[in-house]
């Protein structure tokens, strides 16, 4: 039978164990920067293709528009998200900075709450293209009006448990492996670094 102090080293090489597998992960993580959270250099072969994510895109794609402090934004649902291209000559011909800020599945009120993120971080774009569907608008004038959902809450305490998750998750290590594996491949599901989903 184990003594007092024997269990107690066993606990703490146990402990010691855990975190600094917990840390391992997390510099994995920050090194391949899967969501480009952490500014980290990207270099071709290793994380400069990044995969897009399944999870948390609203918050990782105003961040990042945050971040590239986005002059031109393009808001709206799959069709904006894949369909329309930053890097298109027609938006460089604007001078603007721009950002594909457009999420698969959403309507107008996730538009309206991604520029009142932006603006409450005091970013005030100067040109917004808005895709909108018949879908966003009612049909039946004489149905009641959808309640929209609560508005997402921001600043420092309201992303801490989301910017958590993303360093310190078995699901953010999958996606830097990940990274790391679809470099160069033809038809791997990815991110832009202006948000735009090139649907390879």
């Amino acid at each position: 039978m184990a003594t007092p102090g024997q269990f107690r080293r066993f606990l703490a090489i146990a402990g010691g164990a855990t975190l600094c597998g917990a840390l391992a992960c997390a510099a994995l993580v920050v090194a391949i920067d899967p969501y480009r959270l952490y500014c980290m250099p990207e270099r071709p072969g290793l994380n400069a293709d990044k995969t897009q994510p399944q999870r948390y895109q609203y918050e990782i794609k105003t961040a990042n528009a945050r971040a590239a402090h986005a002059e031109l934004l393009i808001l709206g649902n799959s069709r904006a998200e894949i369909g329309l291209n930053p890097d298109d000559p027609l938006v460089a011909a604007t001078g603007l900075s721009p950002y594909n800020l457009a999420l698969a599945g959403t309507r107008l009120h996730t538009a309206r709450e991604q520029l009142g993120a932006l603006a409450a971080a005091g970013q005030h774009p100067k040109h917004v293209i808005v895709g909108v569907d018949f879908l966003d608008f009612p049909v039946d004038p004489a149905a009641p009006a959808a309640l929209a959902p609560p508005a997402r809450q921001s600043g420092l305490l309201a992303e801490l448990p989301w910017r958590f998750d993303t360093l310190f998750s078995v699901d953010s290590v999958i996606d830097a492996v990940k990274t790391v594996r679809m470099q160069g491949a033809a038809d791997a599901l990815s991110m832009s670094d202006k948000g735009f989903n090139p649907l390879r």
